[in-house]
């Protein structure tokens, strides 16, 4: 469902990673982003493929997998594709929705134009980056610890 640039704005003023931003600076991610609605099963990354495209998970949940194994599960607020992006690198893990989601979407060039002209939206990026970082990192000392 495409919404009208204000009722954007109210909406991402509701949900991470979004709710502290300034308006001028929601006036700017709306700009730059389309809401969009998604069935479930529907793909959003796939692993061993490039992806242009960056996605915030508004409504719904995603599921990622990585080599047939679910590694995680995300909702609301999940910046989704920013990885490979990023680093310009193809997908090391599929993400696909698992149930009918509604979710802010931007290509590349539009993503990281958000990223440099919204340095609170940067931050908190690298803060979630940062928390996954961290629970990967404690997964792999709990498995070295079990062997």
């Amino acid at each position: 469902m495409f919404r009208s640039h204000d009722q954007k704005i109210e909406q991402l003023a509701e949900i991470e990673p979004f709710h502290h931003l300034k308006e001028t600076d929601l006036k700017k991610v709306a700009a730059a982003a389309d809401t969009i609605k998604l069935p479930a099963g529907k793909a959003l990354i796939t692993q061993g493929k490039t992806n242009n495209t960056a996605f915030v998970l508004i409504d719904g949940e995603a599921e990622v997998n990585r080599n047939g194994v679910v590694v995680a599960r995300l909702g609301p607020g999940a910046v989704i594709g920013e990885m490979g992006l990023l680093t310009q690198t193809e997908g090391v893990a599929s993400v696909t929705l698992c149930q009918d989601s509604e979710l802010l979407v931007m290509d590349g060039q539009h993503f990281l134009g958000v990223l440099a002209a919204v340095p609170e939206f940067a931050l908190e990026l690298l803060t979630q980056m940062a928390h996954r970082l961290r629970a990967m990192d404690t997964a792999l000392a709990d498995r070295i610890e079990q062997s």
